[in-house]
Parts: C-alpha cells; structure tokens; sequence
C-alpha cells in the first residue's frame, strides 16, 4: 500500500496556494513539507520552479515531488 498525505481546505490559507513536497523516509513512514505561495506571485510561471525548489528543500530531497493544493 502506498503512503499518501492528505490534504484538506484548512491546507490552504486566503490567497495563497500550498506546495506540499513528500518524501519516503527510511523507516518506511513519510515526511511532508508545506509551503504557502500567495498567488499571484504562483500566477508568475517564471517563479514556480523556484517555489517547487524551496519546497523540496524543507522537505530535504531535491528529487521530491511537490504537489500544488489550490
């Protein structure tokens, strides 16, 4: 069975976007990471990969995936 995070509405604050970055830790659990991004700075396609970026490193893995919760 695979591990999944869930997300819920309280997940997303007034105008923002959240980044949730996730990685498989060695125990066999899983560490998440959010990352609040107002949007209209989301809107901004040039900035997204540096978000995603930011996200993966409180996340500590620069391969993590980074989901967008809107």
């Amino acid at each position: 069975m695979a591990l999944v995070h869930p997300h819920t509405p309280a997940d997303v604050g007034y105008g923002t976007v959240t980044l949730c970055a996730t990685r498989a830790t060695p125990d066999g659990g899983l560490q998440w990471a959010h990352l609040p991004v107002d949007r209209q700075l989301w809107a901004v396609e040039a900035l997204r990969d540096g978000f995603r970026e930011r996200a993966r490193l409180e996340v500590g893995d620069e391969a993590a995936p980074v989901e967008v919760i809107e």
